[in-house]
């Protein structure tokens, strides 16, 4: 389904002051590698720059999308949940991510990857807290998502973001 009406670019929202472009931040022309630095969607470690227009977007969302988003919140809020007491030993690396991967899909994971954690992967100042990042995916209904920017898209997208929030707690 190709999407033939698409929102007004004008929005009903201003900053005072602009703050930096996320694209500024992140160091736009500049050539060598460099972490990047979250602007919008943050954990709450740090008030992000464009956090007021966070705020707009939840203060206008539909009840729907803002009831799955308490959900959600509230699933993660212990979402780094204890070390297992006892540390398995892995002989067999691939067996291991086998395991790993079919658990996920039975708690209800469409995809799964594995990799070696590195720097690049992490956001300036961030550390690497675990050899390893498990990556989870969750297809979403298409259907819904080809409405995207209308309410319908935002409370799939939460629902997604609702299950796989529980399927990575499980």
């Amino acid at each position: 389904m190709k999407k033939r009406n698409y929102p007004s670019s004008e929005l009903p929202f201003a900053y005072r002051e602009q703050p930096l472009s996320g694209n500024v931040i992140n160091g736009l022309g500049v050539t060598e590698k460099q972490q990047a630095t979250p602007v919008f969607h943050g954990s709450g470690a740090r008030e992000l720059e464009w956090h007021q227009l966070e705020y707009f977007f939840a203060l206008i969302n539909p009840l729907k999308v803002y009831w799955l988003n308490l959900i959600n919140r509230w699933m993660l809020r212990k979402a780094d949940g204890p070390i297992a007491k006892i540390k398995v030993a892995v002989d067999d690396s691939s067996a291991m991510a086998k395991d790993v991967k079919s658990r996920a899909v039975e708690f209800g994971a469409g995809t799964v990857g594995i990799t070696a954690m590195t720097a690049q992967a992490t956001y300036r100042g961030g550390t690497i807290n675990y050899p390893t990042a498990i990556v989870v995916l969750l297809p979403m209904d298409s259907e819904e998502m080809a409405y995207v920017t209308t309410n319908r898209a935002g409370a799939e997208t939460m629902r997604a973001y609702m299950e796989i929030s529980r399927t990575v707690i499980s």
